[in-house]
């Protein structure tokens, strides 16, 4: 088993659903290295954050009536001998890497999910702080597996405050679910 970390703040999260696309009025992003694209709603904000040379920009989208109900995708290369998502550990080990530490001060979190389904991980969750806002969370794992030997890890979040998640749910999960492997 091996630990990772997505190298991603604690906005993280996911749900699993049948994968399925985002209604009409939207777009899509495709990765160029990994092939993995999603979708999102026509008029949310798109962004590309360069991080570091070890992993694709971050792509981030957020809602343009409230930025805070956003969804990113991080692409990470990882080596090729990480040949299933079990190479990382188990739904339970991968959480461990998602929320903070158990104890951490003014942090609690809440698991509502966590599950292996069929070549994802997938997680719904809440992170409470004492001094700002719950997040509700859903995030989805999987690999990419490149016949020229790249491989990546790939992650798609999809969130927002728990005070606007009831509003939010339904466009957070058809983004969430329209995450393909190329």
């Amino acid at each position: 088993r091996r630990a990772f970390s997505t190298g991603v703040p604690l906005v993280v999260g996911g749900l699993a659903l049948p994968r399925t696309s985002v209604a009409a009025g939207t777009e899509s992003y495709a990765d160029p290295a990994s092939g993995a694209s999603f979708s999102y709603p026509s008029g949310w904000i798109f962004n590309k954050k360069e991080l570091d040379r070890s992993q694709a920009p971050l792509v981030i989208v957020a809602s343009a009536d409230n930025p805070s109900t956003n969804a990113f995708l991080a692409v990470n290369s990882i080596r090729g001998d990480y040949a299933t998502l079990g190479s990382f550990g188990s739904p339970a080990d991968v959480l461990v890497n998602l929320l903070p530490p158990a104890g951490t001060p003014g942090i609690t979190s809440e698991v509502l999910l966590s599950a292996s389904k069929g070549s994802t991980y997938e997680f719904d969750y809440k992170i409470a702080f004492d001094n700002g806002p719950t997040r509700h969370l859903r995030t989805v794992f999987g690999l990419v597996h490149d016949p020229n030997g790249s491989d990546f890890l790939v992650t798609l979040t999809a969130q927002a405050e728990e005070q606007s998640y009831a509003e939010a749910k339904d466009v957070l999960t058809a983004i969430v679910t329209s995450l393909k492997f190329a």
